[in-house]
């Protein structure tokens, strides 16, 4: 979840700090992704906050729970990887300098 936070705050910026997010540029490139973004960060968020459980012990008591959280953060995932990278026309590769 606070990770999920963070996404947020770097999609859409924080205006009490006068942050601006990825959002205003997509915005100035004629792209508007916060309807998509938010419904999936909300999903994200609502399908990990139904696992009542540490995660260690949701993957065998609450099986279909922790599917659906990993659906919904692929979800969120493929937004960010695929439509708003492409949408803004950048490229997502990995080199040896990424210290993986």
């Amino acid at each position: 979840l606070d990770n999920l936070a963070g996404i947020e705050v770097l999609f859409f910026g924080n205006a009490a700090r006068s942050l601006p997010g990825v959002s205003s540029y997509a915005i100035e490139r004629g792209q508007n992704f916060d309807d998509r973004f938010r419904a999936a960060l909300d999903a994200a968020r609502a399908s990990l906050d139904a696992i009542d459980v540490p995660l260690s012990e949701a993957v065998t008591t609450e099986a279909e729970r922790v599917r659906e959280a990993s659906t919904t953060l692929r979800d969120l995932q493929t937004l960010i990887q695929v439509d708003l990278i492409g949408a803004l026309g950048l490229s997502l590769n990995f080199n040896d300098n990424d210290g993986d």
